[in-house]
């Protein structure tokens, strides 16, 4: 079944999933290091596949408005609701999506 926080919502819902199901998981784990906060919450496991089906999440840069645009743009791609709207994005974005995390992480490890 999965982590309920990183879930997609073809997950969330029962429906077939793809390779697209885990660009949203790697949306959620970008959110979250970007920002230290998950995009989806609740107080229940119930709650939190809520607001994965329903929520959109705020922009990384409303929290971190020193983050990259290029990577608040990535990280709103990954958790699209739709997964035919993250379906190319790997291909299109996985060098700046390692090379932004790496940077994030080299940051952190710095503080």
């Amino acid at each position: 079944m999965g982590t309920p926080a990183y879930m997609s919502p073809e997950q969330a819902s029962g429906r077939p999933l793809d390779h697209r199901t885990d660009i949203f998981s790697l949306g959620v784990l970008l959110f979250e290091m970007s920002t230290g906060m998950r995009p989806f919450g609740g107080s229940s496991s119930a709650e939190l596949v809520s607001a994965i089906l329903r929520d959109t999440p705020p922009s990384v840069t409303d929290s971190r408005p020193d983050l990259p645009r290029d990577l608040a743009r990535v990280i709103r791609r990954c958790l699209e609701k739709d997964p035919r709207y993250r379906r190319t994005l790997y291909f299109y974005y996985s060098p700046f999506c390692a090379a932004a995390v790496a940077r994030r992480l080299t940051l952190s490890l710095t503080y």
